[in-house]
């Protein structure tokens, strides 16, 4: 599973060209627009779970495609089964940001929520789980801990994974 996600300022423009016009679902008093001829996905009849309603376009799972084998020198990426886009600048929301709420013990929630459902193989990370959250130092932290996690066994592996860590900026 990918999860590409979150970016601002001067970044944002960028996907604006290969998503439907901001403000579109909102003029047209609908939360999210239907999908469309350009987007993503063969769907029949009425969405059948809630990310269904936010379908990106095609250009845009492309590219998503394309920089994943440009970033890691892949020949090819897998196809992609299913994709959702949400843009929370969009109407009703105006964007969006995460906090830990009063009296949570974050440190704690932070080891829980790499492997939640243990020992079952989904692992969470991202910024919102982090003590940095808002940061991309926060993600970094969070997929270092996923790491360990996943590879805990193999020392080797690990001791990798701790040593490129340490060599990351800190701030």
């Amino acid at each position: 599973m990918l999860m590409a996600s979150y970016d601002d300022g001067a970044n944002i423009g960028f996907w604006d060209g290969l998503r439907p016009r901001r403000g579109l679902a909102w003029a047209k008093r609908q939360e999210v627009l239907e999908p469309d001829a350009g987007s993503f996905g063969d769907r029949d009849g009425q969405p059948s779970q809630a990310w269904d309603q936010y379908q990106p376009t095609r250009a845009m799972v492309d590219e998503v495609a394309h920089q994943l084998a440009t970033v890691h020198g892949l020949p090819y990426t897998p196809i992609v089964g299913n994709a959702a886009f949400r843009d929370w600048g969009d109407d009703p929301f105006g964007g969006g940001y995460n906090t830990w709420n009063i009296g949570v013990k974050s440190w704690e929630v932070e080891q829980r929520i790499i492997q939640p459902l243990a020992p079952r193989p989904l692992y969470i990370c991202g910024e919102a789980y982090s003590d940095a959250q808002g940061w991309v130092e926060g993600a970094l932290q969070t997929a270092d801990a996923m790491l360990n996690t996943i590879f805990a066994d193999q020392p080797d592996t690990h001791s990798v994974i701790t040593s490129r860590s340490a060599a990351l900026p800190q701030t």
